[in-house]
């Protein structure tokens, strides 16, 4: 794990902040070493402690191109110690659909809630149960013809 996600995730998990990594677990190991990016779903309640934390861990909020952006979604970047660029959404609200136009909205409450501690990345990740169905929700909506 690059020292920039470590240093990240201490400190939410040392303030108390309620997250988890939603999506993609399957690209975990990845992510931690700054291969792709990290998707992370953070309560809504806990955005300033959030957002002090990446702020102190080096990141930097980057602003979306015009009509490019998602209400209740933030990029976030970072050059980690070892020279790997870490890239991070953070989501504030589950917004799901096509690309570039993400219509529906899902309560991240009780995906947060259910979320589990991953000893192994030291973190908080979505259940397995919760990740299949939003998986589900996610592709019915991006592709609205049945699978076949």
């Amino acid at each position: 794990m690059l020292a920039t996600i470590r240093k990240l995730f201490d400190a939410w998990n040392d303030k108390g902040v309620t997250y988890c990594h939603w999506k993609s677990l399957d690209h975990l190991p990845e992510a931690m070493l700054g291969e792709t990016d990290l998707d992370l779903l953070v309560d809504e309640s806990s955005a300033r402690l959030a957002e002090q934390a990446l702020a102190d861990s080096g990141f930097v909020r980057l602003e979306p191109v015009p009509l490019r952006g998602y209400p209740g979604i933030a990029d976030y970047l970072c050059l980690d110690p070892s020279g790997v660029w870490v890239h991070a959404h953070v989501h504030y609200q589950l917004n799901l659909g096509d690309r570039w136009v993400k219509a529906f909205w899902l309560p991240a409450d009780p995906v947060l809630k259910r979320a589990v501690f991953s000893e192994e990345f030291e973190s908080y990740v979505v259940s397995r149960d919760d990740e299949l169905y939003l998986f589900c929700v996610r592709m019915s909506l991006k592709f609205r013809r049945r699978f076949m």
